[in-house]
This record gives structure tokens, sequence and C-alpha cells, in this order.
């Protein structure tokens, strides 16, 4: 897993803080250089407050933005709509996973409301299933679009 989707899960609670230092060390791997990112990696078992604040000022150093929880869920309902695109998951179960791992959790993320309504009705209309598939298909090229 990359550094950006390590720093995702962790915005998201996804990811102890104690896991950390292993974030650091993805980072390092990636390329990344900064002197508080080689503190972080080397601080396992550290007070999480101070690896907190270890991971802000590797952050700051490297110009890099924590991203809120709303922007890393989007950046998850992204990776699920590539997925679909690419057939790695039906769109049926792709805007399932939508639904309910990204839109539950952030219905602020309005443009992402029409996988729950495609989902919905694909499980409860089974004539118009290809019509659904067809327009999930569509939303997940609109939602990289509009990254």
């Amino acid at each position: 897993m990359d550094f950006q989707r390590l720093l995702e899960k962790y915005a998201l609670g996804e990811m102890l803080v104690d896991d950390l230092p292993c974030v650091a060390d993805t980072a390092i791997e990636s390329g990344y250089e900064a002197e508080a990112l080689y503190e972080l990696a080397g601080a396992r078992g550290r007070d999480p407050e101070e690896l907190r604040c270890m991971l802000q000022r590797a952050l700051d150093e490297l110009d890099i933005k924590m991203p809120t929880p709303a922007q890393a869920a989007l950046s998850n309902a992204r990776s699920i709509a590539a997925a679909i695109l690419a057939g790695d998951v039906s769109p049926y179960e792709g805007a399932r996973q939508i639904w309910a791992d990204v839109y539950t959790r952030f219905p602020e993320l309005k443009q992402l409301r029409v996988f729950v309504g495609c989902a919905s009705e694909y499980e409860d209309n089974e004539t118009h299933r290809d019509e659904y598939s067809r327009r999930i298909v569509e939303e997940s090229t609109n939602v990289l679009d509009d990254a």
C-alpha cells in the first residue's frame, strides 16, 4: 500500500497510532525524505501523542497535508470506481461497497448518492439490472473525472 493510501486509512481511523512508524517506513521506501520521517520510522513503542506529532512534523517537512476524513473517503470511493471500470469488481458490488463503506459514513458526499440509488434499485428490480450496471459504470467515470 502506498504512503498516500496509508495516510487516508489513518485519517479514516482505520489504523492505530502505533502503526505510524510502519507508515514512515513505507514512505521512506517510496522515496520520501524528511528528518522527522526517519525519526518516526525509528519510534516504535513511543507515546501515541509523540507519534502523532512526529507524523505532523514529517508531513510539514514534506509539504503534504493530512487528508480530512471526507477527502480520504472520497479517495476510497474513487478507488472502488476505478476497480469497477477495470472490471476487477462488478458494477453492483462496487456500488454496494461505495454505499456501505463510504456513503453511510459520509452522506455529505452527495456525488456518491447515485451509487446508493443504483445499488438499491439493482437489488429490487431484476428486469433492469443491465441498465443499473451501465449507470454505475457511467457514474464511476464521472467520479474519476471529477478528481
